[in-house]
Formats: structure tokens, sequence, C-alpha cells
């Protein structure tokens, strides 16, 4: 853990900063990567993992829906059981 100095402090907020926008945007990953990082690119494992993520905010929704949706019919299993 990073100890009290406001530089440490300081790099730790922007890096929540950075990855909440990462997550909270409709740009692609890959895209994001490429602009907080000066242009570089991820390695090959990387790269390929980020193309299948695509957009972070409708791939979080996708499974936010599939979530709700196994929830629903576990407690409508639940429910016909008792």
């Amino acid at each position: 853990m990073l100890n009290d100095s406001s530089d440490g402090e300081a790099i730790l907020s922007k890096l929540k900063r950075d990855l909440t926008e990462l997550f909270n945007t409709d740009k692609l990953m890959i895209d994001q990567y490429r602009e907080l990082f000066d242009g570089a690119e991820p390695s090959a494992k990387v790269k390929e993992l980020m193309e299948k993520i695509g957009r972070p905010r409708e791939k979080m929704k996708e499974i936010y829906t599939i979530i709700k949706q196994m929830t629903n019919e576990m407690k409508e299993e639940l429910d016909e059981r008792d």
C-alpha cells in the first residue's frame, strides 16, 4: 500500500479517475489504452482481450443483463419449490 505522501495519493487518485473513465465510456477499450499510453500498443494477449471486450460500457450492461436474468430465474425456481 502507498504511504501517506501526497505524491502517492495524487498518483492513486489519477489512476482511479483513469480507470473509471476507461470502464464508463463508449469508446473501444483498445483506443482508450492507446490514448492513455500515448499511442503505445499493448501486448498481443492484452490486445486480443481488449478487442473481445470492445466497448466496456456495453460489455458491463451485457454482464448485468445476464446476471439479472439468472437471478430472476433462480428466484422463480426457488419460489416454485416453496
